[in-house]
């Protein structure tokens, strides 16, 4: 039996009555988690195992189940309909041959077409976890707060990582970040593992500090300078770690909040026991022995860095996450990152859309918080930007759509694009 297993039948004996997880107003305990896991699976089931619900404890009860037994569960996007699960299965899972070590699949992000099956062990986190969790300072006594599928490996991983040492997990099955605060208030959350994208809809809910939360962890890549200053000043009291990683590597590298706002685009230093280098052109590749089945290292997934002068690894952002405007290379991560420091945007993100004269040009979908108006905010971006990196047009949301991985739904921004014409809120 994997050590994970074994502890909960451990934590089963010792601490049978303790929330093991809370989901809203539903209290499971460590007690419930070993009795649910025990269920034998049914005989009809196919031999890799998709799990389709959207409910949180399905979602890991199942999943627990599916690698007790040796199923290969592989936990299904909430969003990803019944065709597309029966595509996603065809073709990375029916007839192909899934690594002898594998002990269940997870999906890529998918965010521009069918996500990816990658297989991995559960050795792969739970060997690193004692490395992991110190640097996330997770312990028994740990309340991590997140919210979204378990389908979104951090999640998954996280959640894992919190069951590994004996802690308690918190979430909502609900879009509502005033729920998200309140269960933070009632359980005493000591972390919250939230991306960016929802960190920015809980700041400006945060009228006191909450006294209790320790830690924030959360991606750098997609951070801004303005959020992190706020959440700091919201919580004082609280730690930040910002962390580099990917689905098939894990985690890569990670810096304190000081760190990352002295030294702009820093990931910091890798993780113990991973090594990181760049090749002549600026890729990243990382060997990891924490890594996904069947990839040989070094291994890149695309990443540009470079070295800082303190030895830290900056992030440039993904090769292909670049907009070809007449010849001229544009940067999303950095329109992105320039957009959200400006005064009166509470959130965006930028894509490329197809464009008759120069191929590619790059589009602004901007939420705004409401204390600026909205043309002194295009002017600012006009001045920020030269002609050549300057977003063409802004397009205002009440909210950036999100997969259901918390991740901002490019496919849905080119489909409100594509519905607007050549009806923009502001050329720029």
């Amino acid at each position: 039996m994997n050590v994970f297993l074994q502890r909960l039948a451990v934590y089963n004996k010792e601490q049978k009555s303790k929330p093991a997880l809370i989901v809203d107003d539903i209290v499971y305990t460590y007690g419930d988690l070993w009795e649910a896991i025990q269920v034998k699976l049914q005989e009809d089931v196919s031999p890799h195992l998709m799990i389709q619900t959207s409910q949180i404890w399905q979602q890991l009860t199942q999943w627990l189940q599916g690698v007790l037994q040796g199923t290969k569960p592989v936990l299904c996007h909430p969003d990803l309909e019944g065709p597309r699960v029966a595509l996603l299965k065809n073709t990375y899972v029916a007839g192909q041959i899934i690594p002898r070590r594998a002990d269940f699949g997870v999906l890529s992000s998918g965010t521009t077409g069918l996500p990816k099956v990658l297989w991995r062990s559960l050795r792969s986190w739970t060997e690193f976890f004692p490395a992991q969790n110190q640097i996330f300072k997770v312990t028994g006594n740990t309340i991590l707060f997140w919210q979204g599928s378990l389908s979104f490996t951090g999640n998954l991983n996280s959640l894992i990582s919190v069951l590994y040492e004996g802690g308690t997990a918190v979430t909502s099955q609900h879009m509502s970040p005033r729920t998200w605060l309140r269960l933070s208030e009632q359980w005493q959350v000591t972390h919250w593992y939230l991306l960016p994208t929802k960190l920015r809809l809980l700041v400006g809910l945060l009228k006191e500090p909450l006294p209790e939360l320790q830690l924030i962890f959360t991606g750098s890549q997609t951070l801004d300078h303005k959020l992190l200053n706020q959440l700091r000043t919201k919580q004082p009291h609280t730690e930040f770690i910002l962390y580099y990683g990917a689905s098939e590597l894990n985690y890569i590298t990670y810096c304190t909040a000081e760190e990352w706002l002295a030294e702009p685009n820093t990931v910091g230093y890798p993780f113990p026991g991973v090594t990181v280098s760049l090749d002549d052109t600026g890729l990243i590749y990382v060997t990891s022995p924490y890594g996904i089945e069947g990839i040989s290292c070094p291994y890149t997934v695309g990443d540009e860095g470079a070295w800082s002068e303190t030895g830290r690894l900056l992030f440039k952002g993904r090769r292909s996450a670049m907009i070809n405007r007449g010849g001229y290379k544009v940067s999303i991560p950095y329109l992105e990152s320039i957009i959200l420091s400006i005064e009166g945007v509470a959130d965006g993100a930028v894509i490329g859309v197809p464009d008759a004269l120069r191929g590619e040009q790059p589009i602004a979908f901007l939420v705004s918080n409401g204390e600026r108006p909205i043309p002194d905010i295009v002017a600012d971006i006009a001045m920020r930007f030269t002609s050549k990196d300057r977003p063409k047009s802004v397009i205002w949301l009440e909210h950036l759509p999100l997969t259901a991985c918390s991740k901002v739904d490019s496919k849905r921004l080119r489909g409100i694009y594509e519905t607007s014409g050549s009806k923009h809120d502001n050329n720029i």
